[in-house]
């Protein structure tokens, strides 16, 4: 089975995503298929770093109201 130029523009899309490098076009590619590809990455990208920051935010304030609590157990 062949894949379409969509298919294996997002395959490689996707691959540069998980590796976390950027999107590169190739010889080939139609200008506008790359131009939607690398905005689609981007917001993936975008989107990945706004989850992770808020994963990380969540995970500093678990760790405060640990300590937190950790420091009232023991003062008693």
């Amino acid at each position: 089975m062949l894949l379409t130029e969509t298919e294996t523009a997002g395959f490689r899309c996707l691959q540069s995503e998980l590796s976390g490098k950027p999107f590169r076009t190739e010889a080939g590619d139609p200008a506008d298929l790359a131009r939607e590809i690398e905005a689609q990455h981007r917001a993936n990208r975008a989107s990945l770093d706004a989850a992770l920051a808020e994963k990380r935010s969540r995970m500093v304030k678990a760790k405060q109201d640990l300590s937190a609590a950790d420091e009232q157990k023991h003062h008693r």
